[in-house]
Protein backbone atom coordinates (compact mmCIF):
# COMPACT_ATOMS: atom_id res chain seq x y z
CA UNK A 1 0.00 0.00 0.00
CA UNK A 2 2.77 2.37 1.14
CA UNK A 3 4.33 1.36 -2.25
CA UNK A 4 1.48 2.23 -4.49
CA UNK A 5 1.01 5.37 -2.78
CA UNK A 6 4.77 6.62 -3.08
CA UNK A 7 4.08 5.78 -7.03
CA UNK A 8 0.86 7.64 -7.21
CA UNK A 9 2.88 10.71 -5.90
CA UNK A 10 5.65 9.81 -8.23
CA UNK A 11 3.53 9.58 -11.08
CA UNK A 12 2.21 13.18 -10.11
CA UNK A 13 5.41 14.67 -10.16
CA UNK A 14 6.87 12.70 -12.87
CA UNK A 15 3.36 14.31 -14.83
CA UNK A 16 3.56 17.54 -13.24
CA UNK A 17 7.21 18.10 -14.19
CA UNK A 18 7.07 16.81 -17.82
CA UNK A 19 3.80 18.56 -18.25
CA UNK A 20 5.66 21.82 -17.60
CA UNK A 21 8.27 21.13 -19.70
CA UNK A 22 5.89 21.04 -22.64
CA UNK A 23 3.27 23.39 -21.44
CA UNK A 24 5.60 25.53 -20.28
CA UNK A 25 4.52 28.52 -17.34
CA UNK A 26 0.93 29.27 -18.78
CA UNK A 27 0.02 25.67 -18.50
CA UNK A 28 0.27 25.50 -14.99
CA UNK A 29 0.56 22.06 -15.12
CA UNK A 30 0.22 21.34 -11.45
CA UNK A 31 -3.26 22.40 -11.41
CA UNK A 32 -4.47 20.71 -14.85
CA UNK A 33 -2.56 17.16 -13.93
CA UNK A 34 -4.10 17.45 -9.59
CA UNK A 35 -7.18 17.71 -11.32
CA UNK A 36 -7.01 15.28 -13.48
CA UNK A 37 -5.87 12.59 -10.55
CA UNK A 38 -9.66 13.61 -10.13
CA UNK A 39 -10.36 11.04 -12.16
CA UNK A 40 -8.79 7.91 -10.27
CA UNK A 41 -10.22 7.39 -7.05
CA UNK A 42 -13.97 6.48 -8.40
CA UNK A 43 -11.90 3.81 -10.79
CA UNK A 44 -9.69 2.50 -7.92
CA UNK A 45 -13.09 2.27 -5.46
CA UNK A 46 -14.41 0.34 -8.51
CA UNK A 47 -11.75 -2.28 -8.64
CA UNK A 48 -11.58 -2.41 -4.32
CA UNK A 49 -15.47 -3.38 -4.59
CA UNK A 50 -15.15 -6.36 -7.30
CA UNK A 51 -12.03 -7.38 -4.85
CA UNK A 52 -14.30 -7.35 -2.33
CA UNK A 53 -17.01 -9.25 -4.15
CA UNK A 54 -14.56 -11.82 -5.79
CA UNK A 55 -14.54 -15.07 -3.50
CA UNK A 56 -11.89 -16.15 -2.02
CA UNK A 57 -12.08 -19.61 -3.94
CA UNK A 58 -10.86 -17.70 -7.27
CA UNK A 59 -7.50 -16.83 -6.11
CA UNK A 60 -7.00 -19.25 -3.32
CA UNK A 61 -4.22 -21.39 -3.93
CA UNK A 62 -4.43 -25.02 -4.45
CA UNK A 63 -3.75 -26.79 -1.78
CA UNK A 64 -1.68 -29.18 -3.08
CA UNK A 65 0.63 -26.56 -4.47
CA UNK A 66 0.61 -25.03 -0.87
CA UNK A 67 1.48 -28.04 0.90
CA UNK A 68 4.63 -28.65 -2.30
CA UNK A 69 5.74 -25.15 -0.88
CA UNK A 70 5.49 -25.59 2.66
CA UNK A 71 7.25 -23.11 5.21
CA UNK A 72 8.94 -21.47 1.96
CA UNK A 73 7.33 -18.26 2.09
CA UNK A 74 8.76 -16.61 -1.50
CA UNK A 75 7.10 -19.73 -2.86
CA UNK A 76 4.07 -19.41 -0.87
CA UNK A 77 3.34 -15.36 -1.68
CA UNK A 78 4.09 -16.56 -5.80
CA UNK A 79 1.85 -19.13 -5.63
CA UNK A 80 -1.56 -16.47 -4.56
CA UNK A 81 0.16 -13.86 -6.68
CA UNK A 82 -0.22 -16.21 -9.19
CA UNK A 83 -4.05 -16.95 -8.38
CA UNK A 84 -4.43 -13.42 -7.74
CA UNK A 85 -3.53 -12.71 -11.65
CA UNK A 86 -6.07 -14.49 -12.88
CA UNK A 87 -8.99 -12.48 -11.21
CA UNK A 88 -11.26 -10.30 -12.95
CA UNK A 89 -10.18 -7.44 -10.32
CA UNK A 90 -6.49 -7.77 -11.10
CA UNK A 91 -7.75 -7.42 -14.85
CA UNK A 92 -9.74 -4.07 -13.93
CA UNK A 93 -6.79 -2.66 -11.73
CA UNK A 94 -4.57 -3.23 -15.37
CA UNK A 95 -7.17 -1.40 -17.38
CA UNK A 96 -8.06 1.62 -14.56
CA UNK A 97 -3.79 2.03 -14.22
CA UNK A 98 -3.32 2.48 -18.01
CA UNK A 99 -6.40 3.67 -19.62
CA UNK A 100 -6.47 5.60 -16.16
CA UNK A 101 -3.47 7.30 -17.12
CA UNK A 102 -4.45 7.80 -20.65
CA UNK A 103 -7.67 9.36 -19.56
CA UNK A 104 -5.69 11.65 -17.17
CA UNK A 105 -3.54 13.01 -20.41
CA UNK A 106 -6.33 13.20 -22.64
CA UNK A 107 -8.56 15.43 -20.07
CA UNK A 108 -5.63 17.30 -19.81
CA UNK A 109 -5.23 18.43 -23.50
CA UNK A 110 -8.00 21.02 -23.56
CA UNK A 111 -7.21 22.04 -20.75
CA UNK A 112 -3.75 23.32 -21.42
CA UNK A 113 -4.92 23.85 -24.93
CA UNK A 114 -7.22 26.72 -22.91
CA UNK A 115 -4.60 28.05 -20.94
CA UNK A 116 -1.68 28.18 -23.37
CA UNK A 117 -3.63 29.15 -26.09
CA UNK A 118 -1.53 27.10 -28.70
CA UNK A 119 -2.53 23.41 -29.45
CA UNK A 120 1.31 22.37 -29.75
CA UNK A 121 2.06 23.82 -26.77
CA UNK A 122 -0.66 21.46 -25.17
CA UNK A 123 -0.08 18.68 -27.44
CA UNK A 124 3.13 18.69 -26.19
CA UNK A 125 2.32 18.78 -21.95
CA UNK A 126 -0.36 16.12 -23.03
CA UNK A 127 2.38 13.56 -24.50
CA UNK A 128 5.57 14.35 -22.55
CA UNK A 129 4.42 12.99 -19.68
CA UNK A 130 2.65 9.84 -21.40
CA UNK A 131 4.84 7.28 -21.85
CA UNK A 132 6.81 7.95 -18.54
CA UNK A 133 4.05 7.78 -16.73
CA UNK A 134 2.38 4.76 -17.88
CA UNK A 135 6.06 3.15 -17.44
CA UNK A 136 5.82 3.86 -13.91
CA UNK A 137 2.18 2.16 -14.01
CA UNK A 138 3.85 -0.29 -15.60
CA UNK A 139 6.77 -0.92 -12.74
CA UNK A 140 3.83 -0.91 -9.99
CA UNK A 141 1.60 -3.92 -11.22
CA UNK A 142 5.39 -5.93 -12.50
CA UNK A 143 4.59 -8.29 -10.20
CA UNK A 144 0.93 -8.70 -11.04
CA UNK A 145 1.93 -8.93 -14.68
CA UNK A 146 4.74 -11.48 -14.49
CA UNK A 147 3.04 -13.68 -12.23
CA UNK A 148 0.41 -14.80 -15.11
Amino acid sequence: MLGGAFLTLFTYGLMWGLGRLGAGRAGRAAEVYGASFALLPPLYLLVTALALLTPEAAWRPDPAALAQAGENSRKVQQLALAGLAQTAPAALLLAVTVLGTAAQCALAFPAFAVLTGRPARAAAGTLLPLLPALAVGFIALAPLLFSR
